[in-house]
C-alpha cells in the first residue's frame, strides 16, 4: 500500500481527502473502506451457513412434534379442526364454507366431533369465526398431505422465522 509517503520523506505530497489530524491518506482510506467491505462479504457465508443450520434445526424439532397427539384420541384438538376445515374448504370448493366438511369431512382429521362454532348464514352457508389467513396458507399443504401437510407447512413456517 503506497500512502504518498515514507518514513524519511516528510515532504511528500498526499492524496487530496486525507485526515491531517491522523496523517492519514485519501487512499489509505479507501483501502481500510474495501477491507471493510471484503470482510463483510467474507463474513456472508458464514451468515448464510448459520441461518441455514438454524432453519433446519427449527423445522426438525417442530417436525418432531407431528406424530404427538394433541389429546388421548385426537391429531388436532380445540380450534385446530375448524382452521384444517376452513383451509380444506378453500382447497376442494374455493370458498369458505365449511357446512359440507361440518358434515362429516372432520373425520379427516380427528375423531372427535369438533364443537360446531359456527352460525348458519342467511344463504345456509357455515363460514369459520376464525381469521382466515392461516387456513389461507395451509390450503395447498391440506389439501396434499391433511392434517400432517399442514403441520410440516407449520414447521417450515416456523424454521424461516427462526432464520
Amino acid at each position: 500500500m503506497t500512502t504518498g509517503r515514507t518514513d524519511d520523506d516528510h515532504t511528500a505530497t498526499r492524496t487530496p481527502g486525507g485526515d491531517p489530524a491522523t496523517g492519514t491518506t485519501a487512499d489509505a482510506a479507501a483501502d481500510r473502506t474495501t477491507a471493510d467491505a471484503a470482510d463483510r462479504r467474507a463474513g456472508a457465508p458464514r451468515l448464510g451457513f448459520a441461518m441455514g443450520l438454524v432453519a433446519v434445526v427449527a423445522f426438525v424439532a417442530a417436525a418432531l412434534g407431528i406424530g404427538v397427539p394433541a389429546t388421548p384420541a385426537e391429531q388436532v384438538a380445540v380450534d385446530e379442526p375448524q382452521y384444517l376445515m376452513t383451509a380444506q374448504s378453500l382447497w376442494r370448493d374455493g370458498d369458505l364454507d365449511i357446512a359440507n366438511q361440518m358434515a362429516g369431512s372432520w373425520r379427516e382429521f380427528t375423531a372427535v366431533e369438533p364443537p360446531v362454532e359456527t352460525v348458519p348464514r342467511p344463504d345456509g352457508s357455515h363460514v369459520s369465526p376464525h381469521d382466515p389467513l392461516l387456513p389461507i396458507l395451509l390450503a395447498a399443504p391440506v389439501g396434499l398431505g391433511g392434517w400432517a401437510g399442514a403441520k410440516l407447512a407449520q414447521a417450515a413456517l416456523a424454521a424461516a422465522l427462526a432464520a
